[in-house]
């Protein structure tokens, strides 16, 4: 594993919110990467200590996503 990959902050799974919706709502076997390419597909625990990540499942849009 990547040596950037870091265990997310306690505040991104506080229940009722729309950031720990995403999360749960995510593919189990998610896309992620350290760059923008996306390249390993990995279950939803892991995939999310990667900057990027796949939120939405395969065939379906229900998320959209800004940096704002």
């Amino acid at each position: 594993m990547a040596s950037s990959t870091h265990m997310p902050p306690a505040r991104f799974f506080e229940d009722g919110t729309a950031l720990n919706r995403l999360l749960l709502e995510a593919p189990y076997l998610a896309r992620c990467s350290d760059d923008k390419t996306a390249t390993r597909v990995r279950p939803r625990e892991y995939a999310l200590r990667y900057p990027y990540m796949q939120v939405n499942r395969p065939g379906m849009v229900s998320w959209l996503v800004f940096d704002l």
